[in-house]
């Protein structure tokens, strides 16, 4: 299900226009309430990709400019990370990146599994595959991958 976010679209320009937005032919603009100089569309709710535009008028003529608006699907999270290597300091883990759409880069956060132990983070890798060194001998880690998209 697509996340929806409140958009907002504005134009601004010099000139005593009046402005309007339209998306394919339907006029979201009542014509009597076309402001001069300045009109914001607020878009909330919207769940599929379109077109918008604007359309300036005065006594010089008309212009357009369309504003493209795509909706996307939220990301899947990465899969779980599995140990694929050990030594007595330290594991090397992979994971699924769960997603036909490249990721950025990935967010890999560990800690002891004790009450006061902190995460450490590590961020900006870009492969689904990371080693974790100096870790305690015969302890328990706690780890967890996360995805940054575009």
């Amino acid at each position: 299900m697509p996340l929806q976010l409140p958009h907002h679209l504005r134009m601004v320009g010099s000139g005593m226009s009046l402005r309007k937005w339209m998306l394919n032919s339907e006029d979201l603009t009542p014509e009597d309430e076309m402001p001069v100089g300045r009109n914001v569309l607020a878009l909330d709710g919207i769940q599929e990709s379109a077109n918008y535009t604007c359309v300036a008028m005065s006594s010089l003529g008309i212009i357009e400019a369309v504003a493209q608006i795509t909706v996307k699907s939220l990301p899947r999270p990465p899969g779980t990370p599995m140990v694929t290597e050990t030594t007595a300091t330290s594991i090397t883990i992979t994971w699924d990146s769960g997603n036909p759409d490249p990721v950025l880069y990935y967010i890999i956060q560990y800690r002891g599994k004790t009450a006061d132990s902190k995460y450490e983070t590590m961020d900006g890798y870009h492969l689904p595959r990371y080693s974790i060194g100096c870790l305690l001998a015969q302890h328990r880690t706690t780890i967890r991958v996360l995805s940054h998209y575009r």
